[in-house]
């Protein structure tokens, strides 16, 4: 890869970094705190005595640390209590973002949607819908999965907004932002071609 384009490549994965912290790690900004209850609790509280990027409950009341990671054993949830910014940053950067970008090409490949298809922005689209809804997300939008597979962007857009009758998307309801990030990056189509042994890129907003 030239000078240029691995430069373009790693400020790109580095932006996306950046944007998917800005929006897991909202822990640091929650004022209300209430007692450690488990797996489940409070909604939108942090654990009571844990460091900011330790323990709290996210919008379902589920048990979450660092920096979106969800927590499911005792075990984890001692390790994150009195977790440093550096350690977190360090987690989700080595070990949250790769594995959940694995569970997006297994979820592709189940789907029979070939990856190289998409364009870069359409990618980080669907990585970052796995890593906010989880790796079986496409039981939960099968008409979305089937639209990118059919390349009909603009239909994939409209089903991540919208349920089987028409109206808001569960997803849409709890975090509307999330859901209109997706879409923009969905409907960014890049079309290679070849001219003259050279390949250009040509971005299409359907």
């Amino acid at each position: 890869m030239a000078p240029a384009l691995l430069k373009a490549s790693t400020e790109t994965k580095m932006d996306r970094l950046k944007n998917l912290m800005q929006r897991e790690g909202y822990a640091g900004m929650i004022k209300k705190t209430s007692p450690y209850t488990g797996l489940k609790g409070k909604p939108d509280t942090r654990v009571a005595g844990s460091t900011k990027y330790g323990l709290y409950y996210d919008s379902k009341g589920i048990l979450t640390g660092g920096i979106g990671d969800r927590i499911d054993s005792e075990e984890e949830a001692n390790k994150y209590m009195n977790i440093s910014d550096e350690r977190a940053i360090k987690i989700f950067n080595e070990e949250t973002v790769p594995s959940h970008d694995k569970g997006t090409m297994e979820l592709l490949k189940r789907q029979g949607i070939d990856s190289t298809s998409l364009s870069d922005s359409q990618l980080d689209a669907v990585k970052d819908m796995v890593f906010q809804l989880g790796s079986n997300v496409d039981k939960k939008f099968p008409k979305l999965f089937k639209a990118i597979k059919k390349g009909d962007y603009k239909k994939a857009s409209y089903e991540a907004a919208h349920n089987n009758s028409g109206g808001a998307s569960d997803w849409m309801k709890q975090t509307s932002v999330r859901v209109k990030d997706f879409q923009k990056r969905i409907r960014i189509q890049a079309v290679k071609k070849d001219l003259k042994n050279k390949a250009i890129r040509k971005i299409v907003i359907p």
